[in-house]
């Protein structure tokens, strides 16, 4: 009898996290039209510094460009939440998989991104383990 060994290809730890996210299609032109244009509120599964997955409602294809917002935060000693200007990153859809009541799952690759955006969800990351 085999035994296989599981193989997580992702180069970054992935964080389970239940935020808001925005996102904006960007192209092709024809998905952009099926969104109307608008900036759409998601709910975020997990994040790593690489990439997100998140729920929404449209059929987004995969290797559509997004513009996405999120918000994340910090807790201090004293239990204060304090949350950071929005991080603003240009994504690709790698995956879009059609889950229960009309919802998708979106796995995306953050293309560009700034250092200090990078930097701020590599500290939420490390602060939330």
């Amino acid at each position: 009898m085999r035994r296989y060994a599981y193989y997580d290809r992702r180069r970054f730890q992935r964080l389970r996290v239940n935020l808001s996210v925005f996102y904006k299609v960007e192209s092709p032109e024809y998905v952009r039209s099926l969104t109307q244009d608008m900036e759409i509120e998601a709910t975020t599964l997990d994040i790593s510094k690489g990439g997100m997955s998140f729920l929404t409602k449209y059929a987004i294809p995969a290797w559509s460009m997004l513009s996405i917002k999120v918000y994340l935060f910090k807790t201090d000693n004293e239990g204060i939440v304090s949350f950071s200007d929005p991080v603003e990153i240009s994504a690709e859809v790698r995956s879009s998989i059609s889950v229960a009541d009309g919802e998708y799952r979106l796995g995306v690759c953050f293309k560009d991104i700034a250092i200090k955006d990078r930097a701020g969800i590599s500290d939420f990351i490390a602060s939330s383990l």
